[in-house]
């Protein structure tokens, strides 16, 4: 009875990392048996909805279970008794084998409840906002990159303006509106809301909460693949934020991304500018940041950003044209770019005493971002270059090729590449192999050049042994315990 408590318990954890959908909570139960010792690299949260689904899940198995005892126990009917035990039987043996159940089905018991509080909640932020319609407000969305954008932006526009922005990865209806709440709006000029989504009509909600004068649009691909089932819905999704524009507003969209490039014409009626690393020039790139050159209101202007690699211009160059548009001049533009900084675990730079670099990439989950990751490494050429990753997660049927395609690149540029064994492992020995390594699955533990460890944990601790002065070591993505 214990045990099946915690396994409750476990089981809890894993539905709040999917976000309590449904079907994404029971198809890891199908394919997860292990329900045992599951919060490793997070704890459940409990947050009062976590403490509801629990209590109730509980309350589903004890009622029923006391009704059978009083029967059993009340009841002159030998026939009504013996019905008792069976009952009470077949809830133990429910709990025991098939507890997720009970969680699901206090999940859809508290289901009205939830979205009428959340309606709630997001209908107060939306009427706050409307008592502050000075605020300009910037919404960014896209399939990676918006958070680097977002930050980079923040910066730039400090130098003129008070900014608010949500912070880490604050982008659901629900968690901006939580922010709204807690901060006195007069206090701040620009509004920038990065927006998130798992399914078609998530960022239209977060955009008609705020009321987005401005977008950016930072790229689509196949992330999250798994959620929106093809990228012809991602795309649609993604745009979302663009048509909720006003015609009297403006989009900036990212002309370096082939399916941005190909479909915002198609979508809302703002005016739209493409911005695009091709308005750099002189691109001056190392270890410590970068330099560029560009072409602003008629004047070249000459730029430096502690930032590493060349996709962060393109990103920088979001900020730049979005500030031009909300009335910066070319001297408070410099500046902001000037204090840029890496933004956390995307890219981020720590340089040890003992002489090793890491790069902490532990946020970026997409195929754009592993690409921008190693033309990071490539900037470190004296250096021995070492690949931490377990690879991408929700690439639906894109995973394979996906994988195949960074097993290719990694072969090509790193010294050292380390794998955790996971559900990816199989297509990144294909694509070290495609791409020249004398890897295959018989034989990966003599390739010197590669090591394999069952969990990240295990790898982390093997750095110790397998480190020496003057390697660079980028960390690439950090599944949570909802995947394997």
């Amino acid at each position: 009875m214990l045990s099946s408590i915690f396994k409750l318990k476990n089981l809890l954890y894993i539905f709040q990392q999917e976000e309590y959908e449904i079907s994404f909570f029971l198809q890891w139960v199908r394919q997860n048996k292990n329900w045992h010792d599951l919060e490793k690299k997070k704890k459940l949260r409990w947050t009062l909805k976590a403490y509801l689904i629990f209590t109730l899940a509980l309350l589903l198995f004890i009622i029923p279970l006391i009704i059978c005892f009083v029967y059993l126990i009340s009841s002159p009917n030998l026939w009504i008794r013996a019905l008792g035990i069976v009952d009470a039987f077949l809830l133990f043996i429910l709990f025991w084998l098939k507890p997720y159940y009970y969680l699901v089905a206090a999940a859809l018991l508290i289901k009205p409840i939830d979205i009428l509080t959340k309606e709630f909640l997001i209908l107060r932020a939306k009427q706050k906002l409307k008592k502050h319609p000075e605020l300009k407000i910037i919404g960014i969305t896209g399939s990676y990159g918006k958070t680097s954008v977002k930050e980079f932006l923040n910066t730039i526009l400090g130098t003129k303006y008070r900014v608010l922005k949500t912070p880490d990865n604050i982008n659901t209806p629900l968690g901006v509106s939580a922010l709204i709440q807690r901060r006195d709006l007069s206090q701040y000029d620009v509004f920038i809301v990065e927006m998130g989504a798992y399914q078609k009509g998530d960022i239209k909600k977060v955009c008609d909460l705020v009321g987005p004068e401005y977008g950016i649009l930072t790229g689509i691909n196949e992330s999250h693949l798994e959620r929106f089932g093809s990228v012809a819905t991602t795309i649609k999704t993604k745009f979302e934020l663009i048509e909720s524009l006003p015609p009297s507003g403006k989009a900036f969209v990212n002309g370096d991304d082939f399916n941005v490039k190909e479909n915002y014409l198609k979508f809302g009626k703002a005016k739209k500018e493409l911005y695009s690393k091709k308005l750099a020039n002189n691109i001056q790139g190392g270890a410590n940041g970068m330099e560029f050159e560009m072409i602003l209101q008629k004047e070249k202007l000459s730029l430096t950003t502690k930032a590493l690699g060349e996709h962060n211009i393109t990103n920088i160059i979001a900020g730049i044209l979005t500030a031009e548009e909300l009335g910066l001049n070319l001297a408070e533009i410099k500046k902001g770019v000037r204090k840029i900084q890496a933004v956390k675990h995307r890219l981020e730079p720590i340089f040890n005493p003992n002489g090793v670099i890491i790069i902490d990439d532990s946020y970026n989950g997409n195929p754009a971002g592993v690409k921008a990751a190693l033309e990071v490494l490539k900037l470190f050429k004296e250096h021995r270059k070492i690949f931490i990753t377990p690879g991408l997660v929700e690439m639906g049927g894109a995973k394979k090729q996906v994988h195949i395609t960074i097993g290719e690149q990694l072969a090509k540029v790193c010294d050292l590449v380390i794998l955790i064994k996971n559900s990816n492992f199989d297509y990144f020995i294909e694509g070290l192999s495609r791409g020249g390594w004398n890897v295959d699955l018989k034989n990966y533990q003599e390739e010197e050049k590669l090591r394999v460890f069952e969990d990240s944990e295990s790898a982390h601790k093997a750095l110790n042994s397998l480190l020496k002065k003057g390697d660079v070591v980028l960390f690439q993505n950090d599944w949570t315990d909802n995947y394997s």
